[in-house]
């Protein structure tokens, strides 16, 4: 959400859609409420509703503001943000009460048409109105939004629009615990500095280790994967031709690694057809334990691959429970509670063993 030109279409393009940053400044206006399901790890559904209409729009779409996890507001940072910041207050309360347990990101956007000193001076007014607002507010559960609700600086033409998303999506992983004491622990026992687990389509990383995230870092691990999906065309006609050729299908994980400025290497694995693993490491502690980095990565990639098949069973839909028949309905109720297990097993083997 946001107000006319605020950059709601060209950051979901360029986000979700690979659009060229270049290309963003061409992008029409959004006339109207915009629903689609986002190729993501988990199960993503993404609405944008135009400049020109507010919360509203959702009812005439047939949907409520409690069916919705995270709302996103975005703030043009390049212009005068004063009427954008009313009109995000007013939001922000509405939403509140219509979905206590909404999650609240504010995006200063287009922070590139400015010098650092005025993108960061934009950036903490923006902060310190919008929660100034909150703590005046008389409803003491709107004064605590003033300590939830997220602010990130963004910009199309860097990686900052795909670290405020990835930050926003990460609320979305109900295993998002799991996930970084996994890579905790990971990072740990090598002493690797920073690592990622990556939604490679996307950009988007699902997960980080406790260490903070810093931008240069986050900019090497994103740019290291564009690079390696520009030049992985030249080699997936030849690896299908491999594929063919042998009887038994091989899976393929791809791993590179590359030296960066300094004595710092970034190394890219990739852990299954849509997670990847890219970690900035010394060199000498990269070079000098290859072997047992490489042994950990497989045993990280082998429980990531049975931890994704697990949860991909449990995102299938359940079968339909055979209803139990006339006779059953007579017996007692510790009985019909055994009954469809009896006949399930019965229509499975007719003959009865």
């Amino acid at each position: 959400m946001g107000l006319r030109r605020a950059g709601k279409t060209s950051a979901r393009e360029v986000v979700f859609h690979r659009l060229p940053p270049k290309q963003a400044f061409f992008v029409d206006t959004t006339p109207g409420v915009v629903k689609e399901d986002v190729e993501f790890w988990v199960p993503l559904q993404l609405w944008e509703i135009p400049g020109s209409q507010g919360l509203e729009a959702l009812e005439a779409e047939g949907a409520h503001l409690s069916h919705f996890s995270s709302l996103i507001w975005v703030i043009d940072a390049a212009d005068d943000y004063t009427e954008s910041l009313r009109a995000l207050f007013r939001t922000v309360v509405s939403a509140h009460q219509q979905n206590p347990s909404l999650h609240i990101d504010v995006f200063a956007h287009k922070s590139d048409a400015w010098d650092e000193y005025y993108r960061q001076d934009a950036f903490r007014q923006i902060q310190d109105r919008t929660i100034n607002e909150l703590e005046d507010h008389p409803s003491p559960r709107v004064q605590e939004l003033a300590e939830s609700i997220q602010f990130h600086l963004t910009s199309v033409y860097d990686h900052s629009v795909f670290e405020a998303m990835s930050r926003v999506v990460q609320r979305l992983v109900p295993t998002l615990g799991f996930l970084e004491q996994t890579l905790n622990y990971w990072s740990q026992t090598l002493d690797i500095p920073k690592c990622f687990l990556f939604d490679v389509p996307s950009r988007l990383y699902i997960t980080t280790d406790a260490s903070p995230v810093d931008p240069p870092s986050h900019d090497v691990c994103c740019q290291y994967i564009e690079n390696i999906e520009s030049v992985s065309q030249l080699f997936q006609r030849s690896m299908l031709e491999r594929r063919k050729a042998r009887k038994k299908k091989v899976a393929y994980r791809s791993s590179c690694s590359s030296k960066i400025a300094g004595d710092n290497t970034v190394a890219y694995w990739q852990i299954s057809e849509r997670l990847a693993l890219v970690a900035l490491v010394q060199t000498h502690m990269f070079d000098d334990h290859r072997g047992a980095i490489e042994m950990n990565v497989k045993s990280l990639r082998d429980a990531m691959l049975k931890f994704e098949a697990l949860e991909a069973r449990k995102r299938r839909p359940r079968p339909p429970v055979a209803p139990a028949n006339a006779n059953a309905s007579s017996k007692s109720d510790s009985s019909s509670l055994r009954t469809p297990s009896v006949h399930a097993s019965s229509a499975g083997n007719p003959n009865g063993g």
